[in-house]
């Protein structure tokens, strides 16, 4: 591969209006993990020739890989009006994306196209059951991951998927039996345990509900919901001081989670610990007060994005001035108001 990027520069230095050797380039550079070199070539590539649809969709995944999801969004829209015969792939990127800058109800749609280009597309119909999840519509999301398992019924990732919809449609028993499957299948599964021991948490086994959250502390010492989870459940145990001890770290790996001070108010009562008790309840409604307001800034970032989009960027800068006032420390309030 260093071979040929060295020939393809020298073609390059030869003929600069290459723009087949500018994306060739591009190739090797990513594939010798030379990403800031990846995207200048698929830059002039596209400079030279911006019909080059393979190079428009190579630069958007590199923009993914180096946290540009707003230029990775643009670079996809860009692809999709040139209709690819892989639009269903596009479309599946461009949901995943839109999911990663909280524009979930765009995802959702991008996602069901994509389905529709692929009905039997297992990943497509998991992604669109992850979404529909945090949209809470679980009846869909349901439906999606159910069909997901039946495509791959031995991928675990599909199953999780599954065992999270059943859980938040309350059905403990179904989610468990998912859980189970993932951990049969691959046992160090990123979060299975904690979410498996939440479940049994939700189901009143509280002591194996215990062990698996142990087990996800284990796999993960910095895990701050097991850990949460963890001080809940021994605190129902009546372990008191383990309870507390979990709830702290808890709160020291994510000081921002409002129910772990409640939770270790409760704890340092039952030591009779009253005024610590008194001021971690006070933590809390600082905590919510400033997701409140975080909360509404998000909406408002949102707002002015779709403004930018559109062109009226009055009524960004009037939204993100309004975000900006509820978070001041809003950093990506700060850098979308400067470019607006």
């Amino acid at each position: 591969v260093e071979q040929a990027a060295e020939e393809f520069t020298k073609a390059i230095k030869l003929s600069d209006g290459f723009a087949l050797a500018h994306l060739h380039l591009a190739l090797a550079s990513d594939r010798l993990g030379r990403p800031a070199d990846a995207i200048q070539e698929y830059e002039s590539a596209l400079a030279l020739e911006p019909g080059l649809v393979d190079a428009r969709y190579a630069l958007s995944a590199m923009c993914w890989r180096v946290g540009d999801s707003e230029g990775a969004v643009q670079l996809l829209r860009q692809v999709l009006k040139e209709n690819p015969p892989y639009a269903a792939e596009v479309r599946y990127n461009l949901g995943l994306e839109l999911i990663q800058t909280g524009k979930l109800d765009e995802a959702k749609d991008e996602l069901e196209r994509a389905a529709g280009l692929k009905p039997d597309s297992a990943r497509i119909l998991a992604a669109l059951a992850r979404v529909q999840t945090q949209r809470q519509d679980l009846n869909t999301a349901l439906q999606a991951a159910q069909k997901a398992v039946s495509l791959e019924p031995g991928n675990p990732e599909y199953l999780y998927t599954l065992g999270e919809a059943l859980r938040l449609k309350v059905d403990l028993k179904g989610a468990s039996e998912q859980y189970l499957k993932v951990i049969a299948l691959d046992a160090k599964y990123r979060g299975v345990h904690r979410q498996y021991g939440l479940t049994l948490r939700q189901m009143g086994d509280y002591p194996a509900a215990a062990k698996e959250l142990q087990t996800a502390i284990a796999e993960d010492p910095n895990d701050s919901e097991a850990r949460y989870y963890l001080g809940s459940v021994l605190l129902k145990l009546d372990q008191t001081e383990s309870a507390v001890e979990q709830l702290t770290e808890s709160l020291r790996l994510n000081p921002f989670e409002s129910g772990a001070y409640i939770t270790l108010a409760t704890a340092l009562r039952k030591e009779g610990k009253q005024a610590e008790a008194q001021a971690e309840l006070q933590k809390s409604q600082e905590i919510s007060k400033l997701q409140s307001d975080a909360g509404k800034s998000r909406v408002l970032l949102g707002s002015a994005q779709e403004h930018v989009d559109k062109g009226e960027l009055d009524a960004a800068i009037s939204d993100l001035r309004q975000a900006e006032s509820l978070s001041p420390d809003y950093a990506d309030v700060q850098y979308e108001l400067a470019r607006a």
